[in-house]
């Protein structure tokens, strides 16, 4: 028994201490919260938001204290933080206070708000929220009021185990002693009657009956005597509640990269610069941008503003996939978050294969989901590629209908070529059309823009080539097989190439003749194999060879060449008789060779020559007498023939 004594003894001493309560979030400045033992004021921040102003009031006590933010302030069992203060037309403050708890008719203020706890017992609890005029009671421990969220731990066990004569039970600023044990008659029996004191008062209880106190109840088990000391086997609950606290007046939100989030007629969106800046933006619901600005991440907790808006960045994670920021958005006209006219609900996921390869094509698949409960017509999803991407199909898809609750899913087909590694291949956009109520320019409205990654595995474009021919040759023909297998990674379109200039090709398998080459287009997936087969005729003695090629692009990856011999052979002779009849196999060789023929045209040539002809002298007295003479002549020649005429007229 001493022994088990010990151990239970020991046992209790290590019990985990009890959780304590926090109220967490964000305030407007000038603010207070008041405790059952002080208050705090929030009275106001530096002008750049470095620090603040704070007053703690107690029953007996006031003082002012300036913190700069990220420094705690401890308190009476408490401790107060401030980590944030976004700076914008109003000032907001991101504030944590650990606090103990609330007993039952306890109550604190946050802000405007009053938070009474009217009773706290292991069948549940009540909680009254009061704000302004109007009180609202609640029976459950979660519970969701306006900007709070309040998560209660009703009647929490604070001890349990052995408890030794003139020891207690310390609890924060709370008490309970275990005064004595003494025995009575009770009824004619004898009875262990245990006495507790707390804050001034005793209180007894009998072995297996509960007693409460101001701040606990308290069950008592059993007692153990032991070496004439006395403990008692103790259940002590705290009659009250742990209670959480979150204010949020903002709407916290995550935007991925791409998205935006909607409040009432504006979208929130940001768009990646590089790893140390982002640029946080406001549009209208048409994508038209009403403001925006280049954040750092020494700019969280600055505040951009456009009319009922004011949102500040909390945290950026730039280097995360996707990469995200987190904003926290504050509203001051909640009525805009009922605005009516607004974009169809569509939701759209871009995936892209977790591996693809340089060169070879894979699909960008884009699922866009109706959650209407109406058809959406005519949804336009536009791909974008960045400079990297080669564009294998249409750019652009328009889906005539998604019927409501349904999903419609397409592809774009790529293809990388010059980079590898993580990388971003362009941007998915999506656009419906505006309700008539947004006048949006083009009568569209941008639902979503969402990046395009993919990690791109670096291409090994590699290919074995096996050539089988004759060592020697002659003037027959002579087979030649060769074989191609893709020992890379990447299946793409290569091309095989066999120059042939040195013979007569005979017969072709898989490939064509295009001289001076013989080839053919590949396309074989890693670890496939091709086999090409052709009988050539050699038209030349010298530097004989058998070469093949693999090209890619303008690049020749792979090249075989295999050295021929040649062996001159005399033609047999055959004893033909005139009359013998010889059959013959025609057949088709394609000679490779251009003859030159001398042949002997005849040519006309027209010939102009410039030559001087010197003619003799005649003197005048001569050219006179001639000339006298062949007028005579020319005169009787006339005559004569009139008088011709006349006679046979």
């Amino acid at each position: 028994m001493k022994k088990l004594v010990v151990i239970m003894f020991i046992l209790a001493l290590f019990l985990p201490p009890a959780s304590a309560s926090v109220i967490t979030g964000w305030l407007e400045v000038p603010f207070s919260i008041t405790l059952p033992d002080y208050t705090l004021r929030l009275q106001d921040v530096s002008a750049d938001g470095s620090g603040y102003l704070i007053q703690v009031e107690s029953a007996n006590n006031s003082t002012m204290r300036y913190l700069k933010v990220g420094d705690s302030l401890s308190l009476m069992g408490s401790s107060f933080l401030v980590d944030g203060i976004v700076m914008g037309e109003r000032i907001y403050a991101h504030l944590s206070l650990d606090y103990p708890y609330l007993l039952e008719g306890e109550s604190m203020k946050i802000g405007n708000y009053s938070i009474s706890l009217l009773s706290s017992r292991k069948d549940g609890l009540r909680i009254a929220i009061t704000e302004g005029n109007e009180t609202r009671e609640f029976t459950t421990p979660k519970i969701e009021y306006g900007p709070l969220k309040i998560n209660a731990t009703p009647f929490p066990e604070v001890y349990s185990g052995y408890l030794k004569e003139g020891e207690s039970i310390d609890f924060y600023s709370r008490s309970l002693l275990f005064e004595k044990v003494r025995v009575e008659n009770s009824s004619g029996e004898y009875v262990n009657v245990l006495e507790f004191r707390e804050n001034g008062s005793t209180y007894e209880v009998q072995v297996g009956e509960t007693v409460e106190t101001s701040a606990f109840v308290v069950s008592v088990e059993r007692i153990i005597v032991n070496d004439s000391n006395v403990y008692a086997k103790v259940n002590a609950y705290l009659k009250g509640a742990f209670v959480d606290v979150s204010v949020n007046p903002g709407f916290e939100n995550i935007i991925n990269e791409g998205e935006t989030v909607r409040f009432g007629p504006y979208l929130i969106g940001f768009t990646y610069i590089d790893p140390s800046h982002v640029y946080l933006r406001i549009t209208n619901l048409c994508g038209e941008e009403l403001t925006g600005a280049l954040i750092t991440p020494q700019d969280v907790f600055k505040a951009l503003n456009y009319r009922e808006l004011e949102v500040s960045v909390l945290s950026m994670s730039l280097n995360a996939t996707p990469r995200r920021i987190t904003v926290i958005t504050f509203v001051s006209n909640k009525s805009i978050l009922k605005y009516d006219d607004i974009p169809p609900k569509l939701d759209v996921t871009v995936n892209s294969p977790s591996r693809a390869v340089q060169y070879e094509s894979f699909p960008i698949e884009v699922t866009v989901k109706n959650n209407e409960n109406k058809d959406v017509e005519n949804v336009e999803v536009n791909y974008v590629p960045s400079s990297n991407v080669r564009l294998l199909n249409g750019s652009r898809v328009t889906i005539p209908k998604i019927g409501a609750g349904s999903s419609y899913r397409l592809k774009f087909y790529v293809a990388v070529d010059e980079e590898f590694g993580n990388l971003t291949l362009g941007n998915i956009i999506v656009k419906a059309p505006s309700p008539k109520g947004l006048n949006c320019n083009n009568g569209t409205i941008e639902i979503a823009s969402l990046p395009v990654r993919a990690y791109i595995e670096k291409a090994e474009l590699k290919y074995n080539i096996s050539i089988t021919a004759p060592e020697a040759v002659g003037r027959d023909p002579f087979d030649v097989r060769v074989e191609i297998r893709n020992s890379g990674n990447v299946k793409v379109p290569v091309t095989f190439r066999m120059p042939v200039e040195k013979f007569a090709v005979v017969k072709l398998e898989e490939v064509s003749f295009n001289y001076p080459y013989v080839e053919g287009s590949l396309y074989l997936a890693p670890n496939q194999s091709k086999e090409i087969k052709l009988s050539l005729i050699a038209l030349t003695e010298n530097n004989l060879s058998i070469e093949g090629q693999i090209i890619f692009g303008n690049r020749t990856i792979a090249r075989l060449s295999v050295p021929l011999k040649f062996i001159s052979e005399e033609a047999p002779q055959e004893n033909v008789t005139p009359n013998q009849n010889v059959t013959c196999t025609p057949r088709v060789v394609y000679v490779n060779r251009t003859e030159y023929v001398e042949k002997k045209v005849p040519i006309e040539v027209e010939k102009i020559v410039n030559q001087t002809i010197t003619v003799p002298y005649t003197p005048l007295k001569s050219k006179i007498v001639f000339s006298g003479i062949g007028m005579v002549i020319g005169a009787a020649v006339i005559i004569i023939i009139a008088w011709i005429q006349s006679r046979t007229g």
